[in-house]
Formats: C-alpha cells, structure tokens, sequence
C-alpha cells in the first residue's frame, strides 16, 4: 500500500498527506470538541483483507472509528469509553485490539466486531497513555510518573519504573523496538530501553533536548527525532 503522513493539528485535525506528492488526500476530526489524546490507523496490515479505519481517542470520553476512503473521512461509529489509547495487539496468536482506559483498565476488543472479549486490571491511577509492545507481548501504561509494563498472555505485570522528573507529568509518548520516550513541558525526555527482563531509564536528569514542551517523536533503528514548539 502507498505510504501516508498523518499529521495532527492543534486545532485537533487529522491530515493524511501523500509523501509522494506532498497533497492532502483526505482529513478527519472528532464529533466533539476536545482534544485528541490518542490517534491509531490501522490499514489492515495485520488482517487478510483490506481495512482503511481511523481510530481517534478523546481522552476519557470517547473513541470516534472513521473510514478514510472518502473526502473527508466517514465517522463509522463513536463509542463512549474512558479511552486513554487505542493500538492493536496479539494474544494466543489472535489479532485484537486494545484499549486502555484512563483509569488504569486494558479492555482486549475482537478484531472485527470490536466487541469486549478480555479486560484486566492493571493498575488503579491515571493513565496518559499506553503502546503495545510486539516483540515481547506486553502493553506499556504511561502514568503520570512511572510506567508499568503488563504481559497480556500471562495477565500479569511484567516490570515497572519510576520516571524521576521532579513530579513533572509527560505529555507526549512513543515507543518502538525496545525503546520508550516519553516528552515533557519542559523539553526534557525520558529515554526507557525495555528488553525482556526489565526496563532501563538512559536518560539523564540534567539533559535537556529542548527549550520548549516537546510535540512529536519519530523512532529509527539507531536513532530518535523528537520536535519542540
């Protein structure tokens, strides 16, 4: 499939922009007016047919599910839900998606209906949000200042770590191949590699990356790129 840039706007808006041509080829927002917290697109990479949806999550009050195959996007479906994030993930070599809650809950939703068919309790706080990790099995939960790690095949948690930040909370996280970040107001970011036994913070306290709140990561093999307004 051609490859597609999704950019979220302060305005809270979802552009699809072609790489290759660098036009907008469809855009999509929420039904009410809050902040997007959360945003999954899933093209169907993991399925045996052909899926376009957009997943985007209102922190605490709702999941709106759009079709991007028209101009702008169809919303499908809005459900209410105390949605932290959305993301999809494998269980018993099964294809789900998953949903954690802001109150500390992961909800495992069939793949086609998106009908509940598992829900755990993984810790009772305030979730900012939450990534799935293929590699080992396991969902990672950003707290305001730790993050717990918690294995869906065994229904346990996996490992957790402290985020010393001076009680400063993240606002913006990311994670792939065995590598956590988490951005901060105060342009700092916190480095977590996650292998199979644990988590490991790499990130000093006194390292600064930028002079302003940090807005985006983007996760390479060797590197990182993180902006800043």
């Amino acid at each position: 499939k051609a490859a597609r840039l999704l950019i979220h706007t302060d305005n809270e808006y979802v552009y699809f922009i072609s790489p290759k041509t660098q036009k907008t080829l469809t855009s999509s927002t929420t039904s009410s007016p809050a902040k997007i917290s959360d945003i999954h697109y899933d093209r169907g990479m993991e399925s045996s047919e052909n899926r376009d949806q957009l997943f985007m999550a209102v922190y605490d009050t709702n999941l709106t599910i759009s079709s991007t195959s028209t101009v702008p996007c169809t919303e499908i479906t809005a459900i209410d839900m105390k949605i932290a994030s959305v993301f999809e993930c494998d269980m018993d070599k099964i294809h789900y998606y998953g949903v954690a809650t802001s109150n500390g809950e992961l909800v495992i939703h069939d793949y086609n209906t998106f009908e509940p068919v598992k829900r755990y309790i993984v810790a009772v706080a305030k979730v900012l949000s939450a990534k799935y990790d293929s590699k080992y099995g396991t969902v990672l939960f950003f707290y305001e200042h730790e993050i717990i790690r918690f294995d869906i095949t065994t229904g346990n948690v996996h490992s957790h770590i402290d985020l010393n930040t001076n009680q400063e909370a993240g606002t913006i996280f990311d994670f792939k191949d065995e590598l956590a970040l988490v951005g901060y107001k105060s342009g700092k970011i916190s480095i977590i590699l996650c292998n199979k036994t644990g988590m490991v913070n790499l990130s000093h306290e006194s390292c600064v990356f930028h002079s302003l709140e940090v807005t985006g990561f983007s996760i390479n093999t060797n590197f990182f790129i993180s902006v800043s307004l």
